[in-house]
């Protein structure tokens, strides 16, 4: 089972990502925990439960599907290659333009050297193997003591925080 480090704890992941090929025919087949495909989400909206959420790969438009989105309690961003920062960009809209308040997590080939900018753009919740070194990854979430920018974690850049 994969683990889920978030910013204040470690711990076994529930959830369970559901690419479209493994989707069932109706929303009443989804079992609990379950991360869909945001069209699906945006699409069975009104028919699921409170633990099935929508994960979104990078090419997909945050903010076309913004309505449906930002009340669901978990978004997850799906890395299909850690190179593609696509999913900072729509960590950056979801938490900045659409004022989500939810669990925002990592799934997919992000790296721990991308953990601390992840934050810094909004992720609180990262997918990782389960044999990671869960140590090493909560102190990359630390990696730096400042930022210079303002971003998702700090609103004020660090000029205005001294001043």
């Amino acid at each position: 089972m994969p683990k889920l480090v978030k910013i204040d704890s470690v711990g076994d992941d529930p959830w369970q990502l559901i690419d479209k090929e493994s989707l069932p025919s109706s929303a009443a087949q989804l079992e609990a925990y379950s991360l869909i495909p945001a069209e699906t989400y945006c699409q069975w909206a009104e028919q699921l439960p409170a633990n099935v959420a929508p994960w979104l790969a990078s090419d997909e438009d945050v903010v076309a599907l913004a309505d449906k989105l930002t009340s669901a309690p978990v978004i997850a961003l799906h890395f299909a290659a850690f190179a593609d920062g696509r999913s900072f960009s729509q960590a950056r809209q979801l938490r900045e333009q659409l004022e989500f308040t939810g669990e925002l997590r990592a799934v997919g080939a992000f790296i721990q050297d991308q953990l601390f900018y992840l934050r810094r753009c909004g992720f609180d919740a990262f997918s990782v193997a389960d044999d990671a070194d869960l140590e090493s990854i909560k102190t990359s979430l630390e990696d730096f003591s400042e930022s210079y920018q303002a971003a998702c974690d700090v609103k004020e850049p660090l000029f205005r925080r001294r001043a």
